[in-house]
C-alpha cells in the first residue's frame, strides 16, 4: 500500500521560493541615487575580481579612501564649491566618444556634481575593508612618504572616489577610480556602470590618467 505526503512537493517548493524572497535584499527603486550600490559593485568587479585582494594575492586587504574627491581640498569660508566640470569640462567629447552608450544627462549630473570630500555610504563586502580618513592636502605628501609603508606593509595603493553622476533612471552611473601610492603615483579611470537584474556591473572604463 502507497502513502500519500501529507505536505505536497510543490507546496514545499513554493514555501521555499516565498522564504527566499523575504530574505533578498530590495532593489533600490528606479530613479534612486544608489550611491552605495554603485561604489560597491566597482570594488568586487574592479579590484577584488581582478585577484588583486585576498588569501595568498597581493593584498591582504583594500584600503579605500573614506570620501569621495577625497584629494580635493573642502572649500574655505564663503568660496563656492567646486564641481567636477572644473577639472573634467574638456574631457565631455572624449567621454562621449569612449563610452558610445553614456546618456547625456549622466554625464550633465556628473559634471555638476560638487568635487569636495563628501563621506562615503555605508558598504557592506566580503573581503577585507579597512576605510582611510581625509588627509588635508598639507600632510599628504609627508604621509605616504614617511607613515604610509610603515602603517599598511604590502599595501601600496589607495583607492579613492569622485562623486557619481546619475542618469534620471538611477540605472547607469559614471564616476572617476584613482588609485593611489604616493604624491607623484598615481592612476585614473573613468567607469561607467549600468544596473540590471543582476545590479550593478562595469560597461566600460579607460585610463585617463598617470603619473
Amino acid at each position: 500500500m502507497k502513502f500519500r505526503a501529507r505536505t505536497p512537493l510543490r507546496a514545499i517548493a513554493l514555501l521555499g521560493l516565498v522564504w527566499l524572497s523575504a530574505c533578498a535584499e530590495p532593489e533600490p527603486p528606479s530613479g534612486e541615487r544608489d550611491e552605495a550600490g554603485v561604489y560597491t559593485a566597482v570594488l568586487r568587479e574592479y579590484v577584488v575580481n581582478a585577484g588583486r585582494v585576498g588569501p595568498e594575492l597581493a593584498w591582504d586587504y583594500l584600503l579605500v579612501a573614506d570620501h569621495s574627491a577625497w584629494s580635493a581640498p573642502a572649500p574655505e569660508d564663503g568660496e563656492a564649491p567646486r564641481r567636477m566640470s572644473d577639472s573634467y569640462a574638456e574631457s565631455s567629447e572624449l567621454l562621449r566618444e569612449r563610452f558610445f552608450m553614456l546618456r547625456r544627462d549622466c554625464l550633465d549630473d556628473f559634471m555638476a556634481q560638487e568635487s569636495v570630500p563628501k563621506p562615503l555610504p555605508p558598504i557592506e563586502l566580503d573581503f577585507p575593508l579597512r576605510w582611510l580618513p581625509q588627509i588635508p592636502p598639507e600632510e599628504r605628501r609627508a604621509f605616504f612618504w614617511e607613515g604610509f609603508e610603515a602603517e599598511h606593509p604590502g599595501n601600496i595603493f589607495i583607492t579613492h572616489f569622485s562623486p557619481i553622476g546619475f542618469d534620471p533612471s538611477g540605472d547607469q552611473a559614471l564616476l572617476t577610480v584613482t588609485a593611489s601610492c604616493g604624491s607623484l603615483c598615481s592612476s585614473s579611470d573613468f567607469v561607467l556602470l549600468e544596473r540590471g537584474a543582476q545590479g550593478w556591473h562595469i560597461v566600460a572604463r579607460f585610463t585617463y590618467g598617470v603619473s
